[in-house]
């Protein structure tokens, strides 16, 4: 939107093609929108019990996160909408990566909100508040992985990876390339997922 605005007002001017300023500016966009809109969503998900229940195995653990009972939880629907704030206004929606990040991030909060769905209802309905499985998690981003790989590869012009020190890239074939992208998916999800919710 203001992409295409600055580009018609500047006529292909640097500043608005610069990566680093539009990345400045979708923090600044995305930081005023979680800063505006914060006290509003925490507000509706108290209302809603949307709160966590923290209740483990372990007693000891037991204790020292009972000060977290009905802390809200599915907070980052905020951060995904402060997001897509963001992306709307600064990206060129004609750039194939920029929907393939929209795409990942949809799916990945689709999971996400999958997940604590079933874990606040399943503690509330006296099961477990486990959520989504390990291996049905696994399932889901490994196939998110394989889905990008496959689209990303054949969208690519160049299909290297480049190594530090290393003069040459290495030219990456499919089955290793889409092997990479799963990796990365999976790992970069589960590293922010174990995470979530540590003080």
């Amino acid at each position: 939107m203001i992409y295409h605005l600055l580009e018609w007002l500047l006529d292909g001017d640097y500043v608005h093609q610069n990566a680093l300023f539009r990345g400045t500016a979708a923090i600044l966009i995305a930081f005023l929108v979680v800063w505006l809109l914060g006290p509003s969503v925490i507000r509706i998900l108290i209302r809603r019990r949307l709160g966590d229940i923290p209740d483990f195995d372990h007693k000891d653990l037991n204790e020292l996160t009972q000060h977290k009972a009905d802390i809200p939880t599915m907070g980052g629907v905020l951060v995904l909408f402060a997001v897509l704030v963001a992306v709307g206004v600064l990206a060129d929606f004609t750039v194939f990566y920029v929907w393939a990040g929209l795409f990942t991030m949809a799916y990945l909060a689709t999971l996400g909100f999958i997940d604590d769905w079933l874990k606040l209802n399943d503690k509330r309905a006296g099961g477990s508040r486990d959520g989504l499985k390990l291996y049905q998690k696994l399932v889901f981003q490994v196939s998110l992985g394989v889905m990008l790989g496959f689209f990303l590869y054949t969208r690519s012009p160049d299909k290297v990876l480049a190594l530090p020190f290393v003069k040459e890239p290495l030219l990456l074939s499919v089955p290793v390339f889409m092997f990479m992208t799963v990796v990365v998916v999976a790992g970069t999800s589960n590293a922010v997922n174990l995470t979530d919710g540590m003080d």
